[in-house]
């Protein structure tokens, strides 16, 4: 049976941007991605140093009707989270010491472009590089994990400006929070905010 979390549990996203603001800036954006439907399943890396800190950001997610499936890989603990338990569970399955059962799968689970998927299954250097990348958005791409296809391009951009838009509109202090030292966080917003008005 699938579980979905209901509407009414998530119509308030500034508590839940509020609460995750302890974890890391990876996880803070998988998890603005995943509650704006970008992403089915988003993934929080527990440091164990901070462990103490991230746990009650990760009991409010549960408390909120997301459901948490934690794993342990290579001695770490990772935690899933998803709206639909099916999803969490199955992006767990797939995880296993040493690799990933279902790169293509996995893949998708966590939302990235198709075209993003097949570059990477192929192997042949079918991305776009840091500067190449930086010439088509106008900008560094700190904060999204995904590497742009040269095979579906516009795929790719149109992925990061939805998660840039949402990062933008909902949570503008995670630039603050994740720039490098030294880079100006307003001319940083102002290229974002070019970018996702383009």
């Amino acid at each position: 049976m699938k579980e979905t979390l209901g509407n009414e549990k998530i119509e308030n996203h500034k508590d839940t941007i509020e609460a995750i603001k302890v974890l890391s800036i990876s996880a803070r954006k998988e998890i603005i991605q995943m509650i704006n439907d970008l992403r089915p399943v988003a993934e929080i890396m527990i440091i164990p140093t901070l462990k103490e800190r991230m746990l009650p950001a990760i009991k409010y997610l549960q408390d909120n009707g997301f459901t948490i499936i934690p794993k342990t890989r290579d001695d770490r603990l990772i935690c899933f989270v998803s709206k639909e338990h099916d999803l969490a569970q199955e992006a767990s399955d797939l995880l296993e010491n040493g690799g990933i059962k279902n790169s293509k799968r996995f893949g998708e689970l966590m939302g990235f472009p198709s075209g993003s998927i097949e570059a990477f299954l192929d192997n042949k250097n079918n991305f776009l590089n840091d500067e190449e990348t930086e010439r088509v958005i106008g900008f560094h791409n700190h904060f999204v994990n995904v590497a742009l296809s040269k095979n579906n391009l516009e795929e790719s951009v149109e992925y990061l400006k939805k998660t840039y838009k949402v990062l933008l509109e909902q949570s503008p202090d995670i630039f603050e929070d994740g720039l490098p030292i030294g880079e100006d966080v307003e001319e940083f917003k102002k290229k974002v905010s070019d970018f996702v008005n383009k």
